[in-house]
């Protein structure tokens, strides 16, 4: 029974309670312990005091008091010092050969800005020697990480994970410690470890090499310990090297760093808003760039079921295309689906509608006459409306075959069609009608001239682009509008503000609904085409399956252009060197996975195509990271490098964030610099150092003229003086 409450106990502990773990296996391994030896209280005694003499051996507040009593008696160490400043120097060069950063190659705007976060290691006028930076776990955040050595000491600053809080920017907390020179009494290497132990003062900092792989331990190490041997860390403390100068230089500068420090804050607050912003947008249209993805890869889909309905097997290769193509034209040119318009007579049901117009059932008639030369020649005639009075069986003229529905004829045909419609009226020939005058309400006028028909089935035509174009516009708004919404979601899911999101989405929904047009309407007129109709008919057709006709040189037509806006931004950026190798893969992958879905859902792919473009890149993040990611702290390092030492004033500092973090290319940039042979350098030199040329050129030029007079007003009051 005592084993399974100890296990239950242990099992608690490392699971719900590791907060309290020591509590919860303490008290019950106390009392156990209480139990097994109650009858024995010098036992228990020995045990209670051994216990408390280890926790109170382990205590911070003994190990602050041991550190004191060594802290003083290095200080009170009757010791030569055996130093000199040139020797001084070659050390402090050496800490910082310790680091990637050193000498000439220190970034010195971002390795000052990280200096001046500590209190006491970097003021103006002071040296850096050597840099370590690691970018912050927060992309947005303005600040880096690691370690410097200025001539001041060393400053080490870290991100801690927090485990009171899930939120990504607020669950790190700063570990920051300044180790100065002045009073820096120890220093040593455990192997065993991996860590370095520092002490100046009454501070001590471990740094474990795991946390930086590149610090070149045995110069840190060998170089602090020399500076502490040689008596220089002492001296500094007890105030025997330049008491004076140093005390009054402090002084002088003690305001100016002070306002500085107040402007360092406004600017860091100032780059985290705009940088923050900046990193949600380019996460926002990284999955717009899926969401769009996705709905390029069902185009295929949409084209193809687009063929099929427009009956565009007749309409090439039928006996009465031209009628077909008269059904099609109409229904877009009412406005389609948004008007409650479209095609009804692909059942070919008996006396049934070709067409809604506008909600209202309507049979179509369309009768293109050619004379002996092969001219039109049914314009003002009554061909089309006598169709609808033939027997579909006996092919004999009789009555009208479909009731209350109205005829649409060609527009050239409508007066003689009406006229017609009168005589038969007046004949009886029209059932439940007596009166000539609803011969209008019977025939409707078309949308175009009986030989415009003919032409619209032909590829190249004006006709036929027309109606394709706005057709492939019609069928791609439902695209448009899934995007959007979809794409807008998501920008708001990770963090963009409403305007920003909405760009976003609306730029993306554009462009789907542009490449998705693009398909239908490249599907259409390859249908329609001579060459199409020529492969149709070739044993080359048959080899690859095309056995439909012109219904699957669409189809085929579709999928290639499909393929092609799917796949070929991805290739055009790969082939021009703008992103690597995997994130080719990752957009490939991606965009075939879309195809996939898109294929496998029918019409529904219009939804789940975009959503498994969604959903594949976030699996995918888990993998790859994006390029943009890592060229973005690229950029922002370079940002700092070159702004944080410009000079800029309060207001063109904000001015050139908005030029940079702001810059609706910014994504585009991000690119070039991959394809750059120097990343860094293109950051630096052509997007930042550009930027601040265009601020600093806005700035009130000085003439030749007022410098002179400004010389001479000097003069004068100094001669006055």
């Amino acid at each position: 029974m005592e084993l399974i409450i100890i296990i239950a106990i242990v099992v608690i502990a490392a699971t719900v309670g590791k907060k309290y773990w020591k509590w919860i296996i303490g008290v019950p391994v106390a009392l156990l312990v209480f139990g097994m030896f109650g009858n024995h209280p010098i036992i228990i005694l020995i045990l209670v005091a051994t216990i408390g003499i280890l926790i109170y051996s382990n205590s911070e507040t003994v190990k602050s008091k041991r550190m004191e009593r060594r802290f003083n008696a290095w200080i009170k160490q009757n010791s030569e010092s055996n130093y000199t400043y040139d020797g001084i120097a070659e050390r402090m060069e050496g800490l910082g050969r310790a680091l990637p950063f050193s000498g000439d190659e220190v970034p010195f705007g971002r390795a000052e800005y990280f200096a001046s976060s500590f209190e006491n290691i970097f003021g103006n006028g002071d040296i850096v020697y050597g840099y370590y930076p690691i970018r912050s776990s927060i992309d947005s955040e303005l600040r880096e990480y690691g370690i410097v050595v200025t001539n001041r000491g060393i400053g080490i600053a870290t991100q801690v994970l927090s485990k009171d809080t899930k939120d990504k920017e607020s669950r790190f907390v700063v570990d920051s410690v300044e180790l100065l020179f002045s009073g820096m009494w120890f220093v040593t290497y455990d192997e065993e470890k991996q860590t370095i132990t520092i002490c100046s003062g009454l501070k001590e900092a471990k740094i474990k090499l795991e946390e930086y792989p590149l610090l070149n331990y045995g110069l840190l190490v060998a170089n602090t310990d020399r500076l502490i041997k040689a008596g220089f860390t002492r001296d500094l403390y007890t105030g025997l090297i330049d008491e004076k100068f140093n005390q009054s230089l402090d002084n002088d500068l003690a305001n100016l760093e002070a306002d500085e420090q107040d402007g360092d804050d406004n600017r860091k607050a100032m780059f985290d808003e705009y940088s923050h912003v900046a990193e949600k947008n380019l996460n926002a249209s990284a999955d717009a760039s899926a969401i769009n993805t996705g709905s390029r890869a069902q185009a295929g889909g949409t084209s193809a079921r687009n063929l099929h309905n427009i009956q565009i097997n007749q309409m090439v290769n039928g006996r009465q295309g031209h009628g077909v193509a008269a059904e099609y034209a109409n229904s877009v040119l009412d406005g389609g689906f948004l008007t409650n318009s479209g095609l009804r007579g692909q059942d070919n049901a008996k006396h049934g509608p070709d067409r809604l117009s506008f909600g209202k059932k309507v049979q179509v008639k369309t009768s293109i006459r050619l004379d002996s030369n092969g001219q039109y020649a049914g314009k003002n005639s009554a061909d089309s409306i006598k169709l609808a009075f033939k027997d579909g069986n006996t092919q004999k003229m009789g009555k009208y075959q479909y009731g209350e529905m109205p005829t649409e004829v060609p527009k050239d045909q409508y007066r003689s069609s009406i006229e017609y419609m009168r005589k038969q009226i007046e004949k009886g020939n029209v059932e439940g009608h007596t009166d000539p005058n609803d011969a209008s309400k019977l025939v409707k006028c078309g949308l175009f001239e009986g030989d415009r028909y003919a032409r619209i089935v032909k590829a190249g035509t004006i006709e036929s682009l027309t109606v394709d174009s706005l057709n492939a516009v019609e069928q791609s708004l439902p695209t448009i509008g899934i995007t959007f919404i979809m794409t807008y979601a998501s920008a708001r899911w990770q963090g963009a503000e409403k305007k920003d999101a909405a760009k976003i989405a609306g730029g993306s929904a554009i462009s789907a609904g542009v490449m998705s047009a693009g398909a239908i309407l490249f599907s259409s007129q390859a249908a329609k085409s001579k060459i199409g109709q020529k492969l149709v008919s070739s044993g080359l057709a048959k080899s690859i399956g095309l056995k439909q006709g012109a219904e699957d040189i669409g189809k085929y037509a579709g999928n290639i252009i499909t393929v092609a806006i799917t796949f070929g931004p991805l290739t055009v950026d790969a082939l021009r060197g703008r992103i690597s190798t995997k994130q080719l893969f990752k957009g490939s992958v991606l965009g075939s996975v879309s195809i996939a879905v898109g294929l496998v859902s029918g019409p529904a792919g219009i939804i789940t195509a975009p959503v498994a473009g969604y959903f594949t890149k976030k699996v995918l993040d888990i993998f790859v990271e994006d390029d943009a990611k890592e060229m973005y702290q690229v950029f922002k390092e370079e940002f700092l490098d070159v702004v944080m030492v410009s000079g800029l004033t309060h207001e063109e500092f904000q001015e050139i964030l908005k030029m940079t973090f702001q810059n609706k290319k910014l994504g585009s940039w991000l690119k070039d610099m991959f394809a750059a042979n120097d990343s860094r350098n293109f950051a630096r030199n052509i997007l930042v150092s550009e930027a601040v040329s265009d601020i600093l050129s806005k700035r009130e030029k000085i003439t030749n003229e007022e410098v002179i007079d400004a010389y001479a007003t000097a003069k004068n009051d100094y001669v006055s003086a």
